[in-house]
């Protein structure tokens, strides 16, 4: 058997009372990672949908399958057919087609790869002159991950018309510098104090995982989430290992001792995404279950075929995996490393806040044997938060 459960827990106090705040109107929920932020941006939308239109939209593709699965499985598939949900890519393109095929005198809007790579200004003036500019005042709008999104693009939300917009967000997980920054969102949605709610307290990770994460904190902005009490009683452990193989059977293994786990393997770029994929999947090992699944998505214009309720091996590069969580995280260091440390030491850090704070139960970085001092002091050198092992012994 591989399920696991893939359903949305009990709210907190905390998460409770937010829910409770009025649903009209433009609020920012912040939080760090395992706050719960997508837990209530999901009951929120259930909340809506009982009596109003309610969209979702994330950012990830993956992120939006994950929110799409455990929603049909805590709310059912009725409850599913009140909500709309999107990536934000998609749904930008779709919009603006629609006002095309209703005969709105709209230029087409230049090729874009990305949300990042839109004209907002264009795309905001192109609507409005084509008096269409108030067309969303009874949709209910809530974005998760809202970070990951530009200025630009919360400033055409309200100039086309939408009055009521939830987002949640953590600015220590912006990993490149076109995404919001704190004081850009709250500007572009004119929010007052009271309208920018925190989470505090972490249900994800463990005591050990949190305080490790915790090391590569570094924007104020979203206040750090208070330290857990769970212990696991396992320290987060960088392997030094000769041969890549031997990570992969360490990794196999790891799935056979409980096929119900999730595990998910981290990397930084698609040529180790392929080597890890290829290697799990094909490498001849004697195993006491079944060879476990491994899934990935590679790029934006694969579907996303990826089973969060059942067990198995999971690989992702880094840009991929926020907001979501697995039972074990393996992270590939020297290919995080290679990507990061060519933007500066601050992607790096946010790249590792990210990665580490993906696993519930077990934290493993894996780096080869090759000496790399600017790296291994980048890292923490407590063993209370972290140990090292050589895996090759």
């Amino acid at each position: 058997m591989r399920e696991r459960i893939l359903r949305l827990p009990e709210l907190s106090d905390e998460q409770f009372k937010i829910l409770g705040k009025p649903k009209e109107g433009f609020w920012l929920l912040l939080g760090g990672p395992g706050t719960g932020k997508s837990v209530v941006v999901m009951q929120r939308l259930k909340q809506i949908s009982a009596s109003d239109d309610a969209m979702f939209l994330a950012y990830n593709k993956v992120l939006h399958s994950y929110c799409q699965q455990v929603m049909k499985r805590s709310f059912g598939d009725q409850a599913m057919t009140k909500i709309v949900t999107s990536t934000i890519f998609r749904w930008l393109g779709e919009f603006y087609d629609q006002q095309l095929k209703q005969g709105r005198q709209l230029p087409k809007l230049p090729d874009a790869k990305s949300a990042y790579d839109i004209d907002y200004e264009m795309m905001e003036s192109n609507v409005r002159a084509s008096g269409q500019g108030q067309v969303h005042k009874k949709v209910y709008l809530v974005v998760d991950e809202g970070q990951d999104m530009p200025e630009g693009f919360y400033n055409f939300l309200v100039s086309v018309g939408f009055e009521n917009i939830f987002v949640a967000a953590d600015f220590n997980q912006t990993i490149t510098e076109r995404q919001s920054t704190r004081e850009e969102l709250i500007d572009a949605l004119a929010l007052d104090n009271e309208d920018v709610l925190t989470l505090s307290e972490n249900y994800r990770n463990s005591n050990e995982i949190a305080k490790f994460s915790q090391f590569f904190y570094s924007d104020k902005s979203t206040p750090p989430s208070n330290e857990p009490t769970r212990v696991a009683g396992f320290v987060p452990t960088l392997l030094m290992c000769k041969y890549r193989l031997h990570a992969i059977k360490l990794i196999l293994r790891e799935a056979d001792n409980d096929p119900r786990k999730l595990i998910g393997v981290i990397v930084g770029d698609h040529e180790d995404l392929e080597f890890y994929v290829g290697h799990l999947r094909n490498l001849g090992m004697q195993l006491d279950n079944l060879r476990p699944p491994v899934t990935t998505y590679k790029n934006s214009d694969d579907s996303v075929e990826i089973d969060f309720a059942n067990g198995g091996i999971v690989v992702l590069c880094d840009a991929s995996v926020k907001g979501l969580e697995f039972d074990v995280v393996y992270i590939c260091l020297d290919s995080i490393w290679k990507i990061k440390s060519s933007v500066d030491e601050v992607a790096f850090r946010k790249s590792m806040y990210v990665n580490a704070s993906r696993a519930k139960e077990k934290l493993f970085l894996l780096k080869n044997q090759k000496e790399n001092r600017e790296l291994m002091e980048r890292l923490p050198s407590e063993p209370e938060l972290m140990q090292i092992g050589n895996l090759d012994e």
